[in-house]
């Protein structure tokens, strides 16, 4: 009788690179200089980034047209968030505004 020595080789097959789909749409300085625009201006709206990148030609040559979901997930991405802005009316505020709540508060201002 003869010996059998079973050698068992696992051959793993190396995986394919990434290449389904549609590419960055913006590299790394572009995606900083999106950042950039919310950190130099904190009321500046989705819709104001998009047509800024679609005009600006020398940083961002090869983007002819941007979601605004894209522009979103880049903020997301890098962390950054944008509040909701409000317009609040001027009188609001004012200093005749702010005495007489205070005179309301204190049952001052009450006459009954």
């Amino acid at each position: 009788m003869s010996q059998f020595v079973h050698i068992y080789c696992i051959y793993r097959i190396p995986r394919q690179p990434h290449a389904g789909g549609r590419g960055k749409v913006f590299t790394a300085a572009q995606e900083a200089a999106i950042v950039d625009m919310v950190v130099t201006s904190n009321s500046i709206r989705l819709r104001e980034m998009q047509t800024a990148v679609i005009q600006e030609h020398n940083m961002f040559r090869n983007v002819n047209s941007v979601s605004l979901a894209t522009i979103d997930r880049v903020l997301k991405r890098h962390k950054v968030g944008m509040k909701q802005l409000y317009k609040v009316p001027f009188q609001r505020n004012s200093d005749s505004v702010k005495e007489t709540r205070l005179q309301v508060c204190t049952g001052k201002g009450l006459s009954l």
